[in-house]
């Protein structure tokens, strides 16, 4: 996992956050990133997310969703 492919996939995330709030769509800023995420990932992108943070970052879901 290099530094640049984890800048690189979170910054496709917020673009498709962004996307799908101008689309509102609901929860834009969890299934915009969501969907783009898991469509680049069967397309074949290679995509990174530091380790560190998904337990925090599962968390901030939790409590959005609960």
């Amino acid at each position: 996992m290099t530094p640049l492919r984890v800048v690189a996939t979170l910054a496709q995330a917020a673009a498709a956050g962004a996307l799908a709030q101008w689309l509102n769509v609901p929860l834009p800023w969890t299934l915009g990133p969501l969907f783009a995420t898991a469509a680049l990932s069967l397309a074949g992108a290679r995509l990174a997310a530091p380790e560190p943070l998904r337990p925090a970052g599962q968390s901030v879901i939790g409590v959005a969703l609960g």
